[in-house]
């Protein structure tokens, strides 16, 4: 018989066999880059993920899938009878793993590649940085390789596709551990110093050594295949005590007692999973040894992410193995026949596992904090429900698929989409009591479904009461989040959106224009030491200047309270002093050189009562109305002091308080930002319902951009805190740390739904009684003595009574 027939054959069958494996982890690739925009922070492990897990997923099941699955159907010896030489199914299971794992190669790098060209910084950071991305692609690549090679190694060696696809794993990582080590040392004995040159040549000593170690599995299980395909059926091969296709033999001895249903259960759940427990164990040990190397030297993120992805594969095999040892040979269906309940034999199977799987999980936990970092007080929680949702999926499939190979397989993909999910609890931080619920839905399903794996009824209330309870499993973890969220959300106000918006309209139309305005934004390092700290002095001191001659250059900037604080509080001080908040000696030397830090401070409190004054006319915008309101704060707390009189004099200090504004100026002022900027926002959503800003406001969490009925929920409390505010404006600011207060900023929370926006530029901070009492203060201290020429410099026009504070 001619082989090219023989061997096309052959390709088809292998070919179909792997398919589903490449299809899942490439579908997964795809998913994971559309979704990559709405995820939260930092992106790395994703991208790792498509680098380094799946491609390598699909080098780890190939193998067992194509070998594995000749041995667990029986049909092994069959094929091996037909006048089919052992060179033809070698050749025909390499050439179709390595198709398949160039097809995920490909898919994965091309969805990596399109992530990095959309300017992402974390993919640039990866694979940027001093130009070495394409001699860790290839290292990355070979290991893929040297995975396939010994993937074929073990499957040839073991009969269980299971034990083989353990064994895999710590003579992978020891390969990995030594060729590090060893190209480490040459890199450095070559170059002789630890540099990017010596980094680019470890890597590609690393890729080479990759590839002598793929051709020496290669070369070794191809002896193996050999060996196997033609001895005898008994010779050849490793046989797993756990999944041994031999029928049942009464014991050589009586035990010394008759042990008790439980306590048989137990021992024989321990007898069948044995091997597989012990491998994972050395796993868990050899994992737990790399995480203190990592740690102690510091190793590449890519290593760590690597040991990370070995925990998880043995908590999912771990998994597995709790119901996957029971369909050898079929005695699941011997546990029915004999009446055992199904409770005894769930929580019998699970027990063993479980226990190795807690070490496994705080390995996991040590792993992952070596990537990640974690500041969150939650991470370590959120980490244990990682390992525990990983291994109850596992041992879910584990019941399901009684293939282990592919119950491993799936378990992993389908954990992969179930940690898109865990993303939803970095938003939703209050809600992981749901994880919870989810994971104990997961063991619920097992334990539902006993009865049926028992009696090996497999039909479609089988199958699709297994689908269902992965449904549940995620309904549970969701469900509770959206149906807080719609609860909490206010109810929707046509009637006063109408009469808002028209209101706001008339005010957008009565706006001035805001000319040829030049703003100069300010910021810390105006007045902290540096090479241009006189120049940055002198430009800002000009610009004090001109803003107070109503000229066109403005100093602008969120900044600017903070360095006007500082400043005021270098000018005012009699000496220069280190221990002066902010300011430094060079900055008294340049007041002194300057004018004086009397004239200083007599310019910097003529100018933020000039961004009182000119900032509602330059920009109707909320965040502006809340910046001259921490002006006008920080004017009445220098006016308040004594040393102030001192420092201006008495004609200047009442003219500066003569500035400040009424209470009717003040609530007009607010009032006309709030409204242009609940106009301007609305206009830009019915535009684009990305627009998540409001009045200067645009600090959003990724929750509200990633997800529609976020942005919906949004637009209910924009509506409600806009209302509130402006009610409390017409009703008059409500007393500070009153109800009141708190029923409004509690609504704008809600509304920017960002706790950084709401702790350090909360909307609206200074409406309330404090800042109009303070100033009536000082207006009732300066008519005891009133004196010539107070009247008010700001507003022209002004009548001389508002002046004198009897507008207020």
């Amino acid at each position: 018989m001619s082989r090219s027939p023989i061997l096309a054959r052959l390709l088809w069958k292998d070919g179909w066999v792997i398919w589903p494996l490449a299809l899942a982890l490439c579908g997964i690739a795809v998913l994971l880059y559309l979704l990559v925009p709405l995820l939260p922070g930092n992106h790395s492990p994703i991208y790792s993920a498509w680098l380094l897990l799946f491609p390598n997923l699909f080098a780890l099941g190939a193998p067992q899938l194509q070998v594995g699955q000749e041995e667990e159907s029986r049909t092994f010896y069959w094929t091996r009878s037909l006048p089919i030489p052992w060179r033809t199914a070698f050749a025909s299971n390499v050439l179709t793993a390595i198709l398949g794992l160039a097809t995920v190669w490909i898919v994965c790098g091309l969805a990596t590649y399109l992530a990095y060209r959309s300017g992402d910084f974390s993919t640039q950071s990866s694979f940027a940085y001093q130009g070495m991305w394409s001699a860790d692609l290839y290292r990355v690549i070979t290991f893929s390789g040297l995975l396939l090679g010994l993937g074929y190694l073990c499957s040839w060696y073991f009969r269980s596709p299971i034990v083989a696809l353990i064994a895999v794993v710590p003579i992978a990582f020891l390969s990995v551990g030594l060729t590090h080590l060893v190209n480490g040392w040459v890199a450095d004995l070559l170059l002789g110093d630890s540099s990017a040159d010596e980094l680019r040549l470890e890597i590609l000593l690393i890729g080479h050594t990759n590839i002598v170690l793929t051709i020496v599995y290669a070369a070794i299980a191809a002896y193996l295949a050999r060996r196997r395909w033609t001895m005898p059926e008994n010779e050849g091969g490793r046989t797993s005590p756990a999944f041994a296709p031999t029928a049942y033999r009464p014991a050589p001895q009586l035990a010394l007692f008759k042990p008790s249903p439980t306590t048989a259960l137990l021992w024989q759940a321990a007898r069948q999973s044995s091997l597989a427990v012990l491998c994972v164990v050395g796993v868990l040990l050899l994992s737990l040894v790399a995480v203190v190397v990592i740690g102690h030297y510091s190793l590449s993120h890519d290593f760590s992410v690597m040991v990370s992805g070995v925990v998880l594969f043995a908590i999912a095999v771990l998994g597995t193995v709790t119901f996957g040892g029971d369909h050898a040979r079929e005695r699941h269906r011997f546990l029915a026949e004999i009446g055992l309940g199904r409770w005894q034999v769930w929580w019998t199977r699970l027990l063993i596992p479980l226990l190795v799987a807690v070490p496994a999980i705080a390995v996991f936990c040590a792993a992952v904090f070596l990537v990640e970092n974690p500041r969150e007080s939650n991470a370590t929680i959120i980490v244990v429900m990682i390992g525990l949702a990983a291994f109850g999926i596992s041992q879910l499939m584990g019941m399901w698929i009684r293939r282990p190979a592919v119950a491993v397989g799936l378990g992993l993909m389908l954990f992969v989409i179930a940690m898109l999910l865990g993303f939803f609890y970095e938003a939703y931080p209050s809600f992981l009591w749901t994880g919870w619920l989810g994971i104990a839905a997961l063991f619920l399903a097992s334990l539902s479904m006993c009865r049926r794996w028992m009696d090996r009824d497999r039909g479609a209330v089988y199958h699709g009461g297994m689908v269902g309870w992965l449904g549940t499993a995620v309904v549970a973890m969701l469900l509770p989040i959206l149906a807080v969220r719609w609860w909490t959300t206010p109810a929707a106000m046509p009637e006063w959106r109408e009469r808002t918006l028209a209101a706001a309209a008339r005010v957008v139309d009565a706006q001035p224009t805001m000319g040829n305005v030049r703003y100069i934004n300010v910021n810390y390092r105006s007045y902290y030491p540096g090479p241009t700290l006189r120049q940055d002095l002198e430009r800002l001191q000009e610009a004090f200047a001109e803003a107070a001659d109503g000229g066109q250059m403005f100093p602008i900037g969120y900044d600017l309270p903070q360095v006007m604080d500082g400043l005021l509080e270098a000018a005012r001080s009699s000496a220069p002093r280190d221990t002066v908040r902010g300011p430094v000696p060079e900055v008294f030397a340049h007041m002194e050189s300057t004018g004086g830090s009397e004239k200083w401070y007599a310019d910097l409190l003529s100018f933020a009562l000039t961004s009182v004054e000119r900032l509602p006319e330059l920009r109707h915008v909320l965040r502006d109305a809340d910046l001259a309101d921490q002006y006008e704060q920080i004017v009445v707390a220098e006016l308040e002091r004594p040393e102030s009189r001192q420092i201006l004099g008495e004609d200047r200090w009442r003219e500066f308080v003569g500035r400040l504004r009424t209470i009717d100026e003040r609530r007009e002022d607010r009032r006309a930002a709030l409204l242009a900027s609940y106009w301007h926002y609305v206009a830009e959503d019915r535009n684009n319902p990305l627009q998540l800003s409001l009045g200067g406001y645009s600090r959003w969490s990724w929750r509200t951009q990633a997800l529609g009925w976020e942005r919906w929920r949004v637009r209910r409390w924009m509506e409600l805190a806009t209302r509130i505010s402006l009610e409390q404006l017409e009703s008059g600011v409500p007393r500070p740390r009153s109800p009141e207060e708190r029923k409004r900023m509690e609504a704008w929370a809600e509304a920017f739904d960002d706790q950084e926006t709401v702790r350090y530029l909360q909307p609206t901070r200074y409406w309330n009684t404090g800042l109009d009492r303070r100033v009536e203060a000082l207006r009732e201290l300066g008519r005891r003595a009133p004196a010539a020429g107070s009247d008010r410099s700001g507003r022209a026009g002004e009548p001389e009574a508002s002046a004198n504070g009897s507008g207020g």
